[in-house]
């Protein structure tokens, strides 16, 4: 039997609000991550700059239990293991939505566009609709079709390609990061570029986080210009402008995170770190595929950057 507009109507509410919940788990979930890692990495450095007075007091060692005999580092160490509880707490509760209450939600999003594209899709072919009577209902079909996909395009692709990071991966990048610090306690300074690339650049699992908010972003871009290509084929001069500067927004934030990634061959220290990563093959195809989304959002931009309606 067909639906009636009101029920699609109050299917799509209910929807959107389980979308809306879900991109504030997400957001949730990104800033308890950002924040508790930031914190992790604030004591790895504390730890390391310990060691280093350790040393020069005569210690030795290259892992961190050579030094938990010391009150100081066995106090930071403490601190850490606590932050990364909290970690994993966060990253339990996240992976529980994703898994479960998030699958049903994004099904019932699917389900419901595609019935409605269905029912307009019949809709129009009956005879009532081609001769003018009947289905007075069907523009408010259509005008929900378009709201549906315009949440679809902003915000839901961004929901749907979140993956949840694991506590496995936080664990061997401390474990990691803390050798690195000890072994690190003597070297030379890096620059504040290197350090950061170092940290976090061509660290694998933000990279691919990276990756996964640079992909939304590239599509998003192919997305706008497709609407100011049917803006301008359709003369529609208001819409042409607003899919420009949205295209535009969407690549300059795809830039700011391709740039770093784009520059670091160019820097002879940190090629050769990129040389010596176990990772080497994961972070170079990891900045091939940042240079290639970059370029090739450009050249899409550049379709419609000067276009104008008339």
């Amino acid at each position: 039997m067909p639906k009636e507009y009101e029920k699609f109507k109050a299917e799509w509410a209910q929807v959107l609000k389980e979308v809306n919940q879900g991109l504030t788990d997400m957001r949730s979930d990104a800033a308890v991550v950002a924040q508790t890692s930031g914190i992790i990495n604030e004591g790895v450095k504390e730890v390391g700059m310990r060691v280093a007075k350790l040393k020069e007091g005569g210690a030795s060692g290259d892992d961190i239990k050579d030094y938990l005999g010391d009150k100081e580092v066995k106090d930071m160490m403490q601190g850490i293991t606590e932050h990364l509880a909290v970690l994993e707490k966060e990253l339990k509760r996240v992976t529980a939505l994703h898994s479960g209450p998030w699958v049903k939600s994004k099904k019932r999003f699917w389900d419901l566009r595609k019935e409605l594209v269905a029912e307009i899709a019949a809709r129009k072919k009956q005879v009532s609709t081609k001769v003018g009577l009947g289905n007075k209902s069907l523009p408010d079909m259509v005008k929900l079709l378009a709201e549906i996909d315009k949440v679809k395009d902003a915000q839901f692709i961004t929901w749907d390609a979140f993956v949840p990071e694991e506590i496995a991966q936080h664990r061997k990048e401390l474990n990691f990061n803390l050798k690195d610090a000890i072994a690190k306690s003597k070297e030379q300074h890096l620059s504040e570029y290197q350090s950061m690339m170092m940290e976090q650049g061509l660290n694998v699992r933000v990279l691919k986080g990276n990756f996964n908010r640079a992909k939304t972003l590239y599509q998003n871009v192919l997305a706008e210009v497709a609407k100011g290509e049917t803006a301008l084929k359709e003369k529609k001069a208001p819409e042409l402008k607003a899919a420009k500067l949205e295209a535009a927004r969407l690549a300059k934030e795809l830039v700011t995170i391709v740039d770093p990634y784009e520059k670091a061959p160019t820097d002879s220290w940190l090629r050769t770190k990129i040389t010596e990563s176990k990772d080497r093959a994961t972070i170079e195809t990891g900045i091939k595929n940042f240079v290639q989304m970059k370029t090739q959002a450009n050249l899409a931009l550049a379709k419609i950057a000067k276009a104008k309606v008339g």
